[in-house]
């Protein structure tokens, strides 16, 4: 059976995005310091604290000058983290994928992914799978304004997986 404990995180508003078999939560915490959005993980493995995924006691290594956190979206039963970066000063305006190893060894490590389109405003982590396989969605928007979505699927290396590159998903050759 799972168990699940709350997380109490007064005056701030978070975004619960999911769990695995050791009870992990994964979530976005909006207005935290210094601005926009960090993200949050309860890792029971680790004790019984939530930590920010940026915060000095966690101990990750890696992190790009100026950057921080800024969300986590999912994570596998290996415990790797795909999630969000986002500038310091600019929240919002630039937000690049990652995704987090390590952490069971207690040296977690953060790696940025692409970029994949080199015409996106916006690239952004949207899963893992227990292989290592992930997603990042990515916008790129037109000179009319309009904004065309696109989706990215590889795999880094993770897990004994040899490195796959990632591809871009052709939807309307799929009659998407």
């Amino acid at each position: 059976t799972l168990s699940v404990t709350p997380i109490a995180i007064p005056g701030l508003s978070a975004s619960l995005y999911g769990h695995n078999e050791q009870a992990a939560l994964v979530c976005s915490v909006y207005d935290a310091p210094p601005g926009g959005r960090r993200a949050l993980a309860y890792l029971p493995g680790l004790g019984s604290d939530a930590y920010y995924l940026d915060d000095p006691s966690f101990g990750l290594q890696n992190i790009p000058e100026g950057w921080h956190t800024r969300s986590a979206v999912d994570l596998n039963s290996h415990g790797v983290i795909v999630g969000n970066m986002e500038l310091d000063d600019a929240p919002d305006t630039d937000v690049r994928p990652m995704y987090i190893t390590g952490i069971s060894s207690g040296a977690p490590v953060l790696n940025t992914l692409g970029p994949f389109d080199s015409a996106a405003w916006h690239e952004a982590a949207a899963g893992v799978n227990d292989s290592g396989d992930m997603v990042v969605w990515s916008q790129e928007r037109m000179a009319d304004d309009s904004l065309v979505d696109s989706l990215y699927v590889g795999n880094p290396g993770l897990h004994g997986q040899s490195p796959t590159p990632f591809i871009e998903i052709d939807f309307a050759s799929a009659g998407y």
